[in-house]
């Protein structure tokens, strides 16, 4: 009798899923790995006080990205200009610099890279 009551419940919660509408964003669709991302390295500068790079990378999925200890570069090993990239990015990092005794963000920051293969040039 148990068995049949858990049937039914686990049936009606696999018909009620198929049928909830799901709109994943193509940015989303790697759900865990992070933002992916690919493009020419167009500018690159340190971060003094938060011991990163900010990097701009152009089209065609570019935009501004953060590079620390932790990024992971593949192939090459080259992020600097004008290499091509191609890679993963996760949560948002500022860039830091000194102004007198405090740290001030310096350009727009953006989401560090998680993981990069890169080009030679």
């Amino acid at each position: 009798m148990a068995t049949k009551k858990i049937i039914v419940v686990v049936s009606v919660a696999v018909v009620a899923l198929y049928f909830l509408p799901v709109s994943v964003p193509i940015t989303k669709g790697l759900v865990g790995l992070g933002q992916p991302f690919g493009g020419r390295v167009i500018v690159k500068y340190r971060c003094p006080c938060s011991f990163n790079s900010q990097i701009f990378i152009g089209p065609p999925r570019g935009g501004a990205f953060t590079s620390d200890s932790g990024t992971i570069v593949y192939r090459e090993r080259n992020l600097n200009i004008p290499a091509w990239t191609l890679g993963l990015a996760d949560a948002y990092v500022p860039c830091l610099q000194y102004s007198g005794t405090a740290c001030v963000p310096m350009g727009p920051g953006g989401p560090r890279i998680r993981m990069v293969g890169t080009s030679k040039f």
